[in-house]
């Protein structure tokens, strides 16, 4: 995926979604920002970038957060979310923590929530 062999995390979002924007605090909680070392973090807005119908495999809502391994394939999503395969609720920085230091080789703890 790229040079330096890291997984990622890509975000579909829109900028008129209230539930994108209280996801996107996640992202300002100091342990997320350290974590995040591990991972690239990509966002595609669901309504400007010609890539969001890439990633439109169970519909168009918005947040939709999918896991890339190190070559770019999408993981099967572990949010469990039947109806919205891939959205993650604002407020599970906690979750985002454990999984971006999974990705980052700590195979210690369980990163499904």
């Amino acid at each position: 995926m790229r040079a330096d062999n890291k997984g990622a995390i890509l975000i579909v979002y829109a900028d008129w979604c209230g539930v994108c924007k209280r996801y996107s605090e996640m992202f300002r909680d100091p342990e997320v920002v350290k974590q995040s070392k591990h991972v690239v973090l990509i966002r595609i807005n669901q309504d400007t970038s010609p890539y969001a119908k890439d990633f439109s495999f169970d519909g168009s809502y918005v947040p939709r957060t999918f896991i890339l391994d190190k070559r770019g394939k999408v993981l099967a999503s572990p949010f469990g979310d039947k109806k919205h395969g891939f959205f993650l609720p604002p407020g599970h920085s906690d979750y985002l923590v454990k999984l971006f230091s999974y990705m980052g080789g700590n195979k210690s703890g369980e990163w499904s929530r």
